[in-house]
């Protein structure tokens, strides 16, 4: 009985050690002006369902990293005075955020930008709106069943949207976090 006890432990341990690891490949780049990043770490949960009919969806996004510079000046020899170069405000980069349905229903996906506490006049949108909601059709139809075969594997193409995020307005004065972006998943009605 002890022997019974002790490897229903022992296999108890062992299945709560396992470890699922989610990496995404984005990136950003570190200069003198910009030598430290943060890399937000995310876990995500896919539960057991029984009929089939659960929501997923992938959700991929670009580095959510935008620049503030101000103008600067530099000396000029010659005419012996500063002259200004450079322009002061957000570079126009944007970031991409897709969305790809892998359910059997067609879904929307709705994104809301949320701006940092302490910051204020900053503005973040998505396609030029402050919030901003895609549909995305049910991965249920025939042209995303098997395409194709690549490398010897089945190939199943699935729907997805997306939308561009940029960032104008108000300034900053160092590197800092902006805000967050939520990501709120529904089927469709």
């Amino acid at each position: 009985m002890k022997k019974f006890i002790s490897l229903a432990l022992a296999l108890m341990l062992v299945m709560s050690l396992s470890v699922t690891a989610f990496a995404a490949d984005n990136s950003t780049d570190l200069t003198d002006d910009k030598k430290t990043d943060t890399i937000t770490v995310k876990g995500t949960y896919n539960g057991g369902d029984t009929t089939g009919d659960t929501i997923k969806v992938n959700v991929s996004w670009d580095a959510m990293t935008f620049t503030y510079s101000t103008a600067g000046q530099k000396w000029n020899a010659e005419k012996h005075t500063y002259e200004n170069v450079g322009t002061t405000g957000w570079s126009n980069e944007t970031a991409t955020i897709t969305v790809t349905n892998h359910s059997p229903f067609a879904v929307t996906a709705n994104f809301e930008f949320k701006l940092a506490d302490g910051l204020t006049g900053i503005d973040g949108k998505f396609d030029g709106e402050t919030t901003k909601t895609l549909e995305v059709e049910s991965a249920n139809q025939e042209k995303y069943q098997k395409a194709e075969t690549v490398n010897g594997k089945d190939v199943y193409p699935a729907p997805s949207q997306s939308t561009e995020f940029g960032i104008s307005g108000g300034a900053i004065a160092e590197n800092k976090d902006l805000g967050t972006i939520t990501v709120t998943i529904a089927k469709k009605n």
